[in-house]
């Protein structure tokens, strides 16, 4: 329950921080690791790679 509370504040910080990198950065390590913490995260991972491409 942690890891996804990790993820929902990570994108609130992607869309209402005002540089560019760090949010995004931390985002997508906490979402590239979401796998290896549960199996079922892989969606996660998937779903972080999709905003980033539509960002």
């Amino acid at each position: 329950m942690a890891w996804w509370g990790l993820i929902i504040l990570g994108i609130t910080a992607v869309f209402t921080s005002r540089r560019s990198t760090p949010a995004p950065l931390a985002t997508s390590a906490v979402a590239g690791f979401a796998p290896f913490v549960h199996g079922r995260m892989h969606g996660v991972t998937v779903a972080w790679v999709g905003l980033l491409f539509f960002l």
